[in-house]
């Protein structure tokens, strides 16, 4: 049954109302709720025009499983979203989304808006390694939307080990690497056409896409893990060297930083020969921001 949104199934995140991608695809009467997420992944680049695509650690289901990404979409960003699903009630929920935007604010002009709460998107009880994930999420976002400070009281607050400035910079230094990384081109534009990156590579191997899993073996030298934990090896010793080439992180000093971002650890795997490498979750490359545009070197493919 086709379920309407309210005002009610908005939330401050930030300074601005929100919905849940969930309640978008029930809404829009999709068979599968959770492949809007797919949806939203495509076309984050285009979303960020209008604000951050924020994500968050979602609840796990009472079956377990590994924490998945939930999307809270703003108004723009809804109505796009809409469009790009193509659905037959589109129309009509893009109808409905300005409606409940409009009521949610006539709603709050007449009383302050409630401070966010960091703590309420953790999930229920499901081991430590879900209520960690979760931490390590809202920490993420609290740094991009407020800054260091902010997430060094925060840290705090979430009974995380207590560190100093300098370790949440290493922690930075960590993200700008792996961003480096995913922002490589594999493929550059043609005709207008749009690039490729290495972040497109690896989200095409999880998908299962024919080819991908080999076309990241061969030409990079890097592993996309398919099983449960789902994620990225990353090789001490690249294959290709020109993917840290002209960056702080060139002649294998990409180690040490990927290993300062929490999840991460040290592993061996079969790549071309028997690699040891550092092993990064995909929930982690999940909640990274998608740049608008790649910045990283380009790869030629062999």
């Amino acid at each position: 049954m086709t379920r309407h949104i309210s005002p009610n199934d908005l939330k401050l995140v930030g300074t601005e109302p929100r919905v849940l991608d969930l309640s978008l695809a029930s809404a829009l009467d999709l068979a599968d709720p959770h492949k809007i997420r797919n949806l939203i992944k495509r076309n984050t680049q285009e979303l960020t025009r209008y604000g951050e695509v924020s994500a968050m650690v979602a609840e796990t289901s009472p079956a377990g499983g590994r924490p998945s990404l939930a999307y809270w979409l703003n108004e723009p960003q809804s109505m796009l979203i809409c469009m790009f699903s193509e659905g037959a009630k589109a129309a009509d929920v893009r109808e409905e989304i300005i409606r409940v935007f409009m009521d949610w604010r006539a709603q709050q002009a007449d009383r302050p808006a409630p401070a966010p709460d960091p703590l309420s998107e953790f999930p229920s009880a499901d081991g430590p390694l879900a209520e960690h994930m979760a931490k390590l999420a809202t920490l993420r976002e609290c740094r991009m939307i407020h800054g260091a400070r902010a997430a060094a009281r925060l840290w705090k607050r979430l009974g995380l080990p207590q560190v100093s400035e300098s370790v949440l910079e290493e922690m930075d230094e960590g993200r700008r690497c792996l961003l480096h990384l995913l922002g490589t081109v594999a493929i550059p534009s043609v005709n207008g056409s749009e690039e490729r990156t290495l972040r497109h590579a690896l989200e095409a191997a999880m998908d299962g896409v024919d080819n991908a899993q080999q076309a990241l073996r061969n030409n990079f030298g890097l592993l996309a893990v398919t099983n449960d934990p789902e994620g990225l090896f990353v090789p001490n010793c690249l294959i290709h060297k020109h993917l840290f080439a002209g960056t702080p992180w060139a002649a294998g000093r990409h180690v040490a930083a990927l290993r300062r971002l929490a999840g991460t650890q040290p592993q061996r795997r079969t790549v071309i020969g028997q690699d040891r490498g550092t092993f990064i979750p995909y929930t982690l490359i999940e909640a990274l921001p998608v740049p608008a545009d790649s910045g990283g070197n380009v790869v030629p493919l062999r």
